[in-house]
């Protein structure tokens, strides 16, 4: 078994979590600067597993604990885990840790993370090998120096420790301690037995004129028997009377109640009955008020819609005039522009087959004309021209010329062609736009027509709405009343149930429901009277059983319980009593069986998750028929009794009860609060419903109207429209006229240019050909027929042209007269005629138009209200006589109301006398209990009465009785001096005597195994002392000449002289002496050497296998070494240097240690004081013996690192040590540059 690892936390300057790595189950060494923490490691070691630290003040605790910065450290602990692979350690695991707590005030162990007490923790390591007596197995700093100067006593203790005298030192002590006492005993029971015997002398002469006395009381006693006996039996039946009178009474009260009740009920009834018709006739009166402003608002709105009307009308009228008028004009203009548009289909074809002839004969006459002018332009210019040449010069500067003038017409007629065709699609794109504006104008037309529909369907919708919400606006005054009503009635309610509560308790209660639901907690069940049903005939049973704990709160656990009582408390809202059911464990009863006792709990319906808060209130009380029969249970099995009138019994035989009036049932009453609170709930929840629908009805009709201004805004912008779109088509209408005048100009133009071009080529081609002709200064034949015959054909052609021309010219004319009447004339004041009537249509209801759309609704509105307004005047006679009516059966049930409330007073005094009554007997009930107790009291009191004290005074009347007991208790009274238990005394001291002297014997017996005892324990502490001082002087002179192999070193006994023997010193050596010679010699060297000489001393060993001294003859242990040879006088450790005397003290424990081995060694710094040749012979026996016992040492010397397995670097920072695992180099330079000056 070693330690394996060793966590720190919070002890001394080991504030962190410390946790050491698995040390070595050899040789270990830690090293570290001086107060970096290596002896506050070794402290924590010793805080676990010694006595060091045990009953420590509050200081001492205090300077266990870190004191650095930062936070304050409350508690510490030090955990050691043990490999027991070996099983040492009593304990079936591989590893046992073993953690020791310690803060300001607590102080606690744990074996493997299971709390243990310290004794079971010593007894653990005590059986694993670390022995109480011999605490030498941890050598912490100051052991060596504190061994290396301590004296020879001191060292003689140290022996004493070891060989575990503490132990027989102490049943020692308690073995005298015990012979004390028992010493004491023996004179008591001494003094004791004297007293006895005088006073059996003395009670035998008593004993005579007890007897005497005897005779008297048994006399006495009978008389007094027979007088408490007759008493007893008056009392009973006087008992019996009273209990029949109050069941009389009882049964006459409940009659009484009964009645009451019913007197109640009907008042009640008549109360809620009137308050009703009060309500009734006060929201008739409200409903009245409410109708009377709707009839005269209704009267107004009738005024002003029939004004209105009449507007309407009028202007409905008048717009029916104009809508004729424009409808007959529009029809008249659309027929006349039919028989125009008929008149210009006609003359189109005519004018075009006129054109076209005109076309062909003016092409035709042009050609004769041409034709004529050629050649009498040929004939003019023959005599002009001398040759051919001249002529054919003229020729061709004339061709030259046409040419030109063809080519400047072509142009012309390119440009006139152009700019009909930009003309026509003008014409076109005007037509188009007229044409879409029409349709816009058709379709703007019916967007309005529709957009009043809209807004006269979304008026209607509107109106509608509102009368739905007058009708919510009533429901909500009705409800508003009800909840009114229910709310004084719950308050009522609250008051009767809360009558017996503190206020205190009553904010408490309003206190808790709304803490609950602010801070939204679960279990909390509520108050016990909401969360039980009882059958009604238990339940005064049950409420005079529970008292005021109907109104303790069941919650869950006492967390929920202490919040909610933080929170009163913060609030100051009251007070409340919590019953947990967390800690509530209520018995599980055995109920008696009888079949007139019931438990009262079976009578009780409640939640199982309540089941102990019910228990503990209910489950101890039984109900039974009557109180002797409760008296009888809650005797006999410890239960309370309660009767179904409400009269108790306790199990301790206390009785209470009397008369219990049900009318002020606090747990009825509480019901009823109960059940008039749901409905207040609902019908709170079902005004905020109708309030909700309100809510909701308003938004409604406030979208509604924002929707109307959105139609009648969307209506004026098309009404807006319109006006710039009838512009719009006037003007392009305007425009179409111009570019057709424009194109027919232009077509005109065209012809004639292409006319010219003709007449020119023609020309032109005269011309060539008159150049290719031979030159003759007169025409030819042919040409001059030609000349004869075209002055015959050409002026009936050019009349024809004529005449043709100028009916074309009437013809055209007249089409372009139909045209622009058409277009400019006809067409536009059709489309102002549209317009307008459109106009006039799509007013609203400003316009005439919208006027005339709505008088069928103005008509129905009006005759909407007329029959609105008679019902609400129907409505309105019949609510007057329906609160004629109510007032009148008001009336009648209050002069009822008043009789019965007459009655219920004297019903009440009644009751109250009954009351009374009952008090009276209960209490005279109860005092005669109680006398009767005191009677049966005094029959037993009496004893065991003499055989015919039954039956001796059986005929004697009561006043002989008295006198004859008067007589014989006088007779008594001269026995006062008299002993009256003479006998028993005498019986009793008999008694005590023979059990003392039993007790003498025993106390003596005792005593002597005491002594033997005694005896024993000091032969076994000597024999202790003995053998483990042969024990440890055996391994001292082994160990030093390990250590000093030239030396020699042993110890030494010192002893008292024996009585024989002189004065002087002697000297016991650790080894047996059988040479007296030598023993002889050596005891004057050491006189010679003693300058004290004033002890007496034996020069005898300890023990020599003869005899053996006591412990009282050793007065201490020397120490006598040699470090030169074997041979030298020995030293005594006065003598030697300060390193010889560390390495002595050294070898003294390591002897110890050897003498009772122990698993594992702690030494702090053990080496300090020795020279290097020791500390190479200690490290070499540490490792020697590693191989067996684990070793933790602390060095700042290099020879023990050497020799070690494991290393350990304890550091300091910020005011906290820690421990870490290091190498043997890191070792070993930290230590010699510690070592360096």
């Amino acid at each position: 078994m070693h330690i394996k690892t060793i966590t720190i936390q919070g002890f001394k300057s080991y504030k962190n979590h410390t946790v050491t790595d698995e040390f070595s189950p050899h040789h270990n060494v830690v090293v570290g600067r001086n107060g970096s923490g290596k002896s506050n490691f070794f402290a924590a070691i010793r805080f676990v597993l010694s006595d060091a630290y045990t009953k420590l003040s509050r200081e001492e605790r205090q300077s266990l604990l870190h004191e650095g910065s930062g936070t304050a450290v409350m508690s510490a602990f030090v955990e050691i885990c043990f490999d027991n692979s070996d099983r040492r350690l009593p304990i079936s695991s591989d590893e046992v840790v073993i953690r020791r707590t310690i803060g300001l005030k607590k102080d606690e162990y744990s074996i493997d993370h299971k709390s243990a007490t310290k004794n079971e923790v010593m007894d653990l390591l005590e059986s694993g090998g670390f022995s109480r007596a011999n605490p030498y197995y941890i050598v912490p700093q100051g052991r060596i120096t504190s061994l290396t100067n301590a004296k020879d006593e001191q060292r003689l203790n140290l022996l004493k420790e070891v060989a575990g005298t503490q132990v027989y030192d102490q049943k020692r002590q308690e073995s005298l301690k015990v012979l004390e006492e028992t010493e004491g005993q023996r004179k008591r029971i001494n003094d004791s037995l004297t007293l006895i015997r005088e006073r059996l002398a003395e009670l035998e002469t008593e004993k005579e004129e007890l007897r005497d006395y005897h005779e008297k009381d048994r006399e006495k006693r009978s008389l007094e028997y027979i007088i408490l006996d007759r008493e007893l039996k008056d009392i009973t039946a006087t008992i019996e009377r009273l209990e029949e009178a109050r069941f009389r009474s009882n049964d006459q009260n409940v009659q009484s109640l009964e009645e009451f009740t019913a007197y109640d009920e009907r008042i009640a009834e008549l109360e809620e009955f009137i308050f009703n018709l009060k309500n009734q006739n006060q929201l008739l009166l409200s409903e009245k008020d409410q109708l009377t402003s709707d009839l005269s608002d209704k009267i107004k709105t009738k005024a002003q819609r029939e004004l209105e009307y009449s507007q309407i009308t009028e202007s409905g009228e008048q717009y029916k005039k104009q809508s004729s008028s424009l409808q007959s004009e529009i029809k008249s203009l659309r027929k006349t522009i039919s028989g125009k548009t008929a008149q210009l289909n006609q003359i189109s074809p005519q004018l075009e087959s006129l054109l076209q002839q005109e076309n062909d004969l003016r092409q035709q006459v042009q050609r004769l004309e041409s034709n004529q002018t050629f050649l009498h332009s040929k004939q003019g210019r023959n005599h002009r021209f001398t040759s051919k040449k001249e002529r054919d010069n003229w020729l061709n500067n004339e061709i030259q010329g046409i040419g030109q003038s063809i080519t400047t017409s072509h142009e012309i007629q390119s440009t006139l062609q152009a700019d009909l065709d930009e003309l026509e699609q003008k014409l076109n794109e005007t037509h188009e736009i007229i044409q879409q504006s029409r349709d816009t104008v058709m379709r703007s037309t019916e967007s309005t027509q529709q957009s009043v529909k809209l807004i006269d369907d979304t008026v209607a919708q509107c109106e509608k709405l509102k009368d739905e919400r007058k009708v919510l606006w009533r429901d909500i005054r009705a409800q508003e009343a009800e909840v009114e009503k229910l709310q004084k009635a719950c308050n009522t309610a609250q008051s009767n149930a809360f009558s017996t509560l503190s206020h205190a308790q009553k904010e408490g209660l309003n206190a808790v429901n709304r803490i609950v639901k602010k801070l939204n907690l679960t279990g909390v069940y509520g108050p016990l009277a909401e969360l039980i049903s009882v059958t009604p005939q238990f339940e005064v049973a049950a409420e005079v059983t529970a008292g005021n704990s109907l109104f303790h709160i069941v919650v869950d656990n006492e967390d929920t319980a202490t919040t909610i009582m933080q929170e009163l408390y913060r609030e100051n809202s009251g007070r409340a009593t919590f019953m947990p059911l967390n800690r509530l464990h209520p018995k599980r009863i055995n109920y008696p069986e009888h079949e007139h006792v019931l438990p009262l709990i079976s009578n009780i319906t409640y939640a199982e998750e309540i089941d102990s808060a019910v228990r503990q209130v209910f489950g101890k009380t039984v109900v039974t028929m009557n109180l002797d029969l409760g008296l009888q249970i809650s005797q006999g099995n410890d239960l309370n009794a309660i009767t179904m009138s409400g009269d108790r019994v306790s199990n301790k035989g206390t009785i209470t009860g009397g008369f219990y009036d049900t009318r002020k049932s606090r747990l009825a009453a509480f019901i009823e609060y109960q059940r008039i609170r749901e409905e207040l709930e609902k019908q709170v929840q079902h005004l905020n419903d109708l309030k909700d629908q309100n809510e909701t009805k308003s938004q409604e009709i406030n979208k509604i109207n924002n929707d109307i201004n959105s139609y009648r805004a969307s209506h004026q912008k098309l009404m807006s429209s319109l006006s710039p779109l009838d512009s719009l088509l006037h003007s392009k209408v305007v425009e179409e006229g111009q570019i057709k005048e424009l194109i027919s100009e232009k077509k005109k133009t065209l012809q004639s240019t292409a006319s010219s071009i003709e007449a020119l080529t023609n020309n032109q081609a005269s011309l060539t050909t008159e150049l290719n002709s031979p030159f003759n200064q007169v025409l030819s034949s042919e040409e001059i027929q030609t000349l004869k015959n075209l002055s015959s054909i050409l002026p009936p052609q050019q009349k024809k042209l004529q005449e043709i021309s100028f009916e074309r010219t009437q013809v055209e004319q007249s089409k372009t007269e139909l045209e622009i009447e058409i277009t400019q004339n006809l067409q536009s004041r059709l489309d102002r005629l549209v317009s307008k009537l459109s106009s006039l249509l799509n007013k609203g209801d400003d316009s005439a138009a919208a006027a005339s759309a709505s008088i069928s609704e103005s008509k129905r509105i009006l005759e909407q209200l007329k029959k609105e307004i008679k019902a609400t005047k129907t409505e309105l006679t019949k609510l007057a006589e329906k609160t004629d009516e109510n007032i009148k059966e008001i009336t009648a049930n209050e002069g009822e109301l008043q009789q019965l409330k007459d009655s219920r007073i004297k019903l009440a005094r009644s009751i109250e006398n009954l009351n009374k009554q009952a008090e009276k007997h209960i209490s005279k009930r109860s005092v005669l209990v109680q006398r009767r107790d005191e009677v049966v009291s005094k029959i037993r009191e009496l004893g065991v009465l003499p055989p015919d004290a039954f039956t001796r005074y059986e005929s004697v009347d009561a006043d002989t009785l008295l006198k004859k007991f008067h007589r014989v208790s006088n007779d008594l009274k001269r026995y006062g001096h008299v002993n009256k238990k003479a006998v028993e005394q005498y019986n009793e001291f008999t008694k005590n005597e023979e059990g003392l002297e039993h007790r003498k014997a025993e106390l003596e017996q005792s005593r002597k195994s005491i002594e033997r005892l005694i005896k024993t324990l000091d032969m076994r502490k000597d024999e202790a002392i003995d053998r483990t001082f042969r024990q440890v002087s055996k391994c001292f002179s082994e160990i030093f000449e390990k250590l000093v192999p030239a030396g020699k070193g042993e110890l030494v006994m010192h002893r008292k002289r024996d009585a024989t023997k002189g004065r002087g010193r002697g000297r016991g050596r650790g080894r047996h002496s059988d040479d007296a010679a030598n023993e002889e010699e050596e005891e004057e060297e050491e006189d010679e050497e003693d300058e004290d000489g004033d002890v007496d001393m034996d020069n005898t060993a300890v023990t020599d296998g003869s005899r053996i001294f006591s412990i009282e003859s050793y007065v201490g242990i020397g120490i006598s070494v040699s470090f030169n040879s074997k041979e030298d006088d020995q030293q005594r450790i006065e003598q030697l240097s300060g390193g010889q005397k560390s390495l002595c003290a050294l070898t003294l424990i390591f002897a110890i240690q050897m003498s009772d081995p122990a698993p594992f060694y702690l030494f702090d710094e053990i080496d300090a004081n020795l020279d290097t040749q020791y500390r190479t012979a200690v490290a070499a026996m540490i490792r020697e013996q590693a191989r067996s016992a684990q070793f933790i040492c602390t060095t700042f010397r290099t020879e023990m690192i050497h020799v070690a397995d494991q290393f350990y670097g304890v550091s300091f920072q910020n005011k906290m040590s820690s421990i870490a695992s290091i190498t043997q180099d890191d070792a070993l330079t930290f230590v010699e540059g510690q070592q360096r000056p």
